[in-house]
């Protein structure tokens, strides 16, 4: 169906593209503190028991158990942290397909054959799908691409199936992707 190999593809121009990162500040700040807390928590703990020699907490363990549980802490908390400030969405129109890559998740191709409308329009985010990521909502019959904002795109695919994909520029979008379904 799409069968070009990944070279062929990079060598493609794009008739539209789209990047997108997470730009809503709270999000970051709300991923960074499991960071900052884990690492003041568990620092305290080893600077108090390992350098002090006291105890710590009412049920001490060994020196060498709470050092590993605090780089298990702390390397979780920091893959979750860089999680949230890589994570983008990248949206490709191309001569027979649209690709909507949301890393480091997950990747859609449709390709122009199975798009039967497209039409920009304002959704909610949150009431109609409960937030922004990757996300379905089983009422609609459709699947959602978004980043932020309210904007989006709505692919009406073979089947009656919907797929919105966020977009800050979607009347760029959607003349996209009208010019390659015809």
């Amino acid at each position: 169906m799409l069968a070009e190999s990944p070279r062929e593809q990079s060598q493609i121009a794009p008739i539209f593209e789209e990047r997108q990162k997470m730009d809503m500040l709270w999000i970051r700040i709300a991923g960074a503190v499991p960071l900052v807390a884990s690492v003041a928590i568990f620092g305290w703990g080893i600077y108090h028991q390992v350098i002090r020699g006291q105890p710590w907490g009412n049920k001490q363990m060994s020196n060498t158990a709470l050092i590993l549980i605090s780089i298990f802490a702390v390397a979780s908390a920091s893959t979750i942290t860089v999680a949230l400030f890589a994570v983008q969405m990248r949206t490709q129109v191309l001569p027979n397909r649209v690709v909507v890559r949301y890393r480091p998740f997950r990747t859609r191709a449709v390709a122009a054959s199975e798009i039967e409308a497209a039409s920009a329009i304002t959704y909610r985010p949150i009431r109609d799908f409960g937030g922004w990521g990757i996300r379905r909502s089983a009422r609609r019959n459709a699947w959602i691409y978004s980043m932020t904002g309210n904007q989006a795109v709505d692919l009406t695919l073979d089947g009656d199936v919907h797929l919105y994909i966020g977009t800050r520029r979607p009347a760029e979008l959607e003349s996209a992707i009208r010019r390659i379904i015809g």
